[in-house]
């Protein structure tokens, strides 16, 4: 399986180079036919993401080099080059169109949050009748630190009842020992506990917040109000989850130089998304005003309504610029445009100063890899040299753009 997964990877890495847009497609195809014959249960992760990020990777990349030759094209020709960018927006839209289908097709199939299982009413209600009857005694801040949740998970809620119930817990747990297996289903119990402490654990983060911003974290039995807004920026990053192809494709434009097709992007994603990023907004301010507090990191995440990623995208892109025009100590265009971003990023306080702000994170990753590739001289698209790049004619790839459309 693992040399099956390896050739897959290669050939979803050199196909697009070549040229054969269609047969990278196909063989996504393959690929997403394998996973879904050999399932390996329900909300597991698989290695199709990879596999899909290679393979459409590389076929923006190759569209993107292609246009190059549209523009020297367009200057032999027409002595004109202002159609190109639109040209070469439109032939990414259509490629990310057909491919999205199959991202969206693979993300059903995934649990990206626990918090994701209480999307059902009677779930939640169930939860937070549960949270309110026992809360009190159980889910005191004492109780709910990160070790001590991880290590209930680990020998399981079960294990951890019946150790309570061997031990005459009952000055710590009394009522809800009392109607366990009678009031109280030992199932709901057991779903119920595993529910919340799966997703403390998995947002531990926002409980941080949570703990030091509301005076609600001094109550156990309202901790289904972390919960609910959790549930909300679960929401948000299955959405901003289904947009990695559209993310993914900006990416790379902006790598690439190409600054007005990437412009076009990214206003094509925002009229797309205003709309659902405006209802998660008042969604937020609902819940701000139902339950008398405000959580800043879940809040920073609703507030970057899904474009801040290509945001920090192009800050990113001008990391390596800036670092090569100060080692050549030329002047520093550059580092200009990327210092004006990051301050207008630094304007903006993000969560409650417990975690660094994922835009200054991105950034620290993005110098590390250009300083490691300086200091060992090495450009990572070396090994691909071997595999020839093929430049696309407009009319060759729209053709192969259209068969890729009729069959998805």
């Amino acid at each position: 399986a693992r040399v099956t997964q390896q050739l897959l990877r290669d050939l979803l890495v050199w196909l697009p180079r070549l040229g054969m847009i269609q047969e990278t497609s196909q063989l996504l195809d393959v690929a997403q036919e394998l996973e879904t014959d050999h399932p390996v249960g329900p909300g597991a992760v698989t290695e199709f993401d990879q596999l899909f990020e290679a393979g459409y990777r590389g076929m923006v990349e190759n569209i993107v080099f292609s246009a190059e030759a549209w523009i020297s094209r367009a200057r032999q020709e027409e002595n004109r080059t202002d159609f190109t960018n639109p040209l070469l927006f439109e032939s990414l839209k259509q490629l990310a169109e057909a491919q999205l289908k199959r991202w969206l097709d693979h993300s059903r199939t995934l649990r990206l949050s626990v918090v994701e299982r209480l999307g059902n009413e009677r779930e939640w209600q169930s939860l937070v009748k549960f949270i309110r009857t026992y809360g009190s005694e159980l889910f005191t801040q004492r109780f709910l630190v990160l070790g001590n949740l991880r290590a209930i998970l680990h020998q399981g809620v079960d294990a951890w009842l019946s150790q309570l119930e061997e031990n005459g817990e009952e000055e710590n747990f009394g009522k809800l020992l009392e109607d366990l297996d009678g009031a109280l289903r030992r199932e709901t119990a057991i779903k119920c506990l595993t529910m919340i402490f799966e997703a403390i654990v998995e947002n531990y983060s926002e409980y941080r917040d949570y703990n030091s911003t509301t005076t609600q974290s001094d109550r156990g039995d309202m901790l289904y109000t972390l919960i609910d807004f959790l549930r909300l920026r679960s929401e948000y990053d299955r959405v901003a989850w289904n947009l990695r192809p559209v993310v993914l494709a900006h990416e790379i434009l902006v790598r690439e130089g190409r600054t007005e097709a990437a412009s076009l992007w990214r206003r094509e994603l925002v009229e797309k998304t205003t709309e659902v990023a405006d209802r998660n907004i008042r969604r937020l301010n609902e819940l701000c005003r139902q339950y008398g507090m405000r959580l800043p990191t879940i809040a920073d995440r609703i507030g970057e309504r899904f474009v801040r990623p290509l945001v920090i995208d192009r800050i990113r892109s001008l990391v390596r610029p800036a670092m090569d025009e100060a080692s050549a100590e030329t002047e520093s265009t550059s580092f200009s445009v990327f210092q004006q971003e990051i301050e207008e990023l630094a304007r903006e306080p993000a969560g409650v100063g417990f975690d660094i702000p994922s835009w200054l994170e991105a950034i620290e990753n993005e110098v590390a890899i250009v300083r490691s590739q300086q200091r060992l001289a090495a450009d990572p698209s070396e090994a691909l040299d071997r595999v020839p790049r093929v430049t696309l004619t407009i009319e060759a790839l729209q053709d192969q753009l259209d068969a890729i459309s009729d069959d998805s």
